[in-house]
């Protein structure tokens, strides 16, 4: 019964978490990749698109095999959770306009009832022919995002265990650097991934497993959000923050091609500060603007570089200094000054 409730509960969720206009990026996309995953939550613009391109889902969405569907139950349940979440939606958005396109779609998409399967939850990063989950190594990411989206808490508890909770560790690393599970490189997927980790933050929030909770700290830390500056902006300013046992004050003037500025304790006068320049490349991507200054002279043994990470969402900036001698490394985290 309790899972009953849980997956009533997912789906009564889909209705309000797609409640918002078609975005244009996801309706222009050049080549729009649909899975099982992102399809729930892109449901508005499948109902455009599939005005001038009917072909939309029989192009990108797989009918799965009877013989994954035999050797790879934990998938297969995910999958159709997945699909089921889609009709829900679809279904959701009914009317005398609609129905025989919706009517049309929903056949495509070969929809089955969900059936959770005897498995233990601890293999879903294990990847093999006979695991219940997948069988090649990327299938463990889409595995885990799955889960997150549309597994109750009785399987996040069990997944939580794997190898004593080290895969957990490594997932929530993962996310916080802004690779595998949430790649949104264009302005397309970095939407359906914003409304994709939204729902998670908004699904998540309530449970009180602690690493639960960290997940959901990592989500807020790269929810995707519109900017209002741009990221030499972002960065342009004093901060200032712990430093070993002192507090370092870091001032940075940065345009679109090049970083400058300096650094030096609290309380120290001017002439004691030491000059950098950002001479290598600037990543920009989701959250985080990552950047390195080098310290001025170069080759003062007790100069150094300071790899930095600006989050954005938290407007922290967050890195280490290392110096040239590799004798002396700090971690540091900033807050910016506000004159």
């Amino acid at each position: 019964m309790k899972r009953l409730i849980i997956v009533y509960w997912i789906m009564s969720c889909w209705c309000t978490a797609f409640a918002q206009n078609t975005n244009s990026d996801i309706l222009e996309a050049s080549r729009l990749s649909v899975s099982y995953i992102e399809l729930p939550f892109m449901v508005d613009e499948v109902l455009a698109i599939y005005e001038i391109d009917t072909t939309i889902i029989s192009k990108h969405y797989v009918n799965l095999s009877d013989k994954d569907r035999q050797s790879h139950l934990g998938y297969r349940y995910l999958y159709d959770m997945g699909v089921n979440a889609m009709v829900d939606s679809l279904n959701k958005r009914r009317n005398v306009y609609n129905a025989s396109k919706i009517d049309k779609i929903i056949s495509e998409l070969h929809s089955r009832k969900a059936i959770a399967p005897n498995v233990d939850w601890i293999e879903l990063f294990s990847v093999c022919d006979v695991c219940p989950f997948g069988e090649y190594p990327p299938d463990s990411y889409s595995m885990f995002k799955a889960a997150l989206v549309f597994a109750s808490e009785t399987e996040i508890r069990q997944t939580i265990l794997s190898e004593n909770g080290k895969q957990w560790e490594y997932a929530l690393e993962d996310i916080a650097e802004g690779s595998i599970y949430f790649v949104g490189k264009d302005d397309a997927n970095r939407e359906i991934d914003r409304r994709i980790i939204q729902f998670l933050i908004d699904k998540w929030s309530p449970c009180q497993i602690p690493e639960v909770q960290q997940l959901v700290s990592v989500l807020k830390e790269v929810l995707p959000m519109e900017y209002k500056d741009e990221w030499y902006e972002a960065i342009t300013g004093k901060w200032r923050g712990q430093f070993g046992e002192k507090t370092i004050e870091i001032t940075i003037d940065a345009n679109e091609f090049e970083i400058n500025g300096f650094s030096k304790f609290e309380g120290q006068p001017d002439e004691k500060r030491i000059t950098f320049y950002g001479d290598e490349y600037q990543q920009v991507e989701g959250p985080y603007v990552c950047f390195t200054v080098t310290e001025q002279p170069t080759d003062k043994e007790w100069n150094g570089k300071f790899y930095c990470r600006l989050v954005r969402n938290t407007g922290k900036m967050e890195g280490t200094w290392t110096s040239n001698n590799r004798k002396l490394e700090r971690a540091f985290v900033l807050d910016k000054v506000v004159e």
